[in-house]
């Protein structure tokens, strides 16, 4: 999937975040040692409906409770959990309102069905968090699809490379202070339920040290906590950083069906760039890749691209119609499915890695400006290749 944030810095949907999580069944067992739960609602222009809470984990989701709203829209839910958690309230007609939820959690909601965005929760501190953290991720992504708007619309215009540049670089620099944002979110929220959620827009080929950070904090601090344990199974896959390492093999078939080894070019720079036809973000970004190894092929520099297309035409299309001369194109045709994705743990495009004439993985992920100075640096004092 292409992440709706539009740029490799993956400025993602708030319901992306969503699909991260979801209800599990637990263990009954003394869950009515304590109190329970209490949540009074008032959804106006939603008279004589359900309502459902579910309890958001990673990867699973099932339903808690239910109630039915009176004829002004008022609703009361009482029950018990387990442990503190994520839970969602949500409507017959798909609007959701997101709590942290523990036996002894008194919440009132106030909320419109027409204006879903705008609600208001009074009783629970660590629900308020969550609600104004929620609150400005949907302000960011508003200035992100804002400054993409405006850089797609001047692309289109045909107006010259520099000012187009002025919008690219706009555009990148609120991607940018997006996910400093939602880094520094996780790095210093003093509820760790929320800096979960807040952690779900983390992208592991980005943000590496954060997610072990993260994953140390809350192993110290919550180890018990089967919020944590999730944490854990689901990065654990991502805790290891290739940087620093040699290269792992790709041996794929090329646009002409010739099995193309990674290996095989061993002894020059590699930008090893994963990319697809039908992911914008990368259709974007290969004018400057061009660019890139027109300036440096013959100072033992090449791209080595490998495809997550799933149809041939598609990518070969792609490939002669953005003109990424290069002789390396790769592709299983799998899309996701990708053995060279689960070894490169790939979970979003564009992404790269730059390999040192030793094999050595030197860098990941770097593109734009960041990309044409490392190179600049590496190659601009290396003797030409004849």
């Amino acid at each position: 999937m292409i992440p709706i944030i539009k740029s490799r810095f993956s400025h993602q949907n708030i319901l992306l975040v969503i699909t991260l999580f979801g209800l599990i069944t637990l263990n009954a067992c003394n869950w009515f040692a304590v109190d329970g739960y209490k949540i009074q609602g008032t959804i106006e222009q939603y008279d004589n409906q359900p309502v459902f809470l579910d309890e958001l984990l990673y990867g699973q989701s099932t339903t808690i409770d239910t109630a039915i709203t009176n004829s002004q829209g008022e609703f009361e839910m009482k029950g018990h959990v387990r442990e503190a958690g994520i839970y969602r309230l949500r409507t017959s007609t798909a609007h959701e309102y997101y709590l942290i939820v523990d036996s002894k959690t008194r919440i009132k909601i106030a909320a419109n069905e027409k204006n879903p965005l705008t609600y208001t929760l009074t009783g629970s501190t660590e629900s308020a968090l969550l609600h104004d953290f929620i609150d400005s991720v949907y302000a960011h992504n508003a200035a992100l699809n804002k400054a993409s708007e405006n850089y797609l619309m001047m692309q289109k215009n045909g107006i010259n490379d520099s000012l187009l540049q002025v919008y690219k670089t706009q555009e990148e620099k609120v991607a940018t202070n997006y996910m400093v944002f939602v880094r520094n979110y996780v790095d210093t929220s003093k509820h760790y339920l929320v800096a979960i959620f807040a952690s779900s827009l983390l992208k592991p080929n980005l943000d590496l040290k954060t997610i072990k950070k993260f994953a140390t904090r809350l192993e110290k601090q919550f180890p018990n906590s089967i919020y944590t344990k999730k944490y854990i199974d689901k990065f654990a896959q991502y805790v290891e950083d290739l940087v620093g390492k040699p290269f792992i093999e790709i041996e794929l078939p090329n646009l002409e069906q010739k099995i193309i080894k990674l290996s095989s070019i061993k002894g020059k720079y590699i930008l090893l760039d994963f990319w697809a036809s039908w992911c914008p973000p990368c259709r974007n970004e290969n004018p400057s890749l061009v660019a890139l190894y027109q300036k440096y092929k013959k100072k033992n520099f090449t791209i080595f691209s490998v495809s997550l297309d799933e149809n041939a035409g598609s990518w070969f299309d792609a490939v002669k119609n953005d003109k990424l001369e290069w002789p390396y194109h790769v592709s299983e045709l799998k899309r996701w499915g990708s053995q060279a994705c689960k070894n490169y743990y790939i979970n979003e495009i564009p992404c790269n890695f730059l390999i040192d004439t030793s094999g050595i993985i030197i860098a990941r992920n770097i593109h734009g400006e960041e990309l044409a100075t490392k190179l600049q640096q590496i190659l601009e004092t290396k003797p030409s290749n004849k």
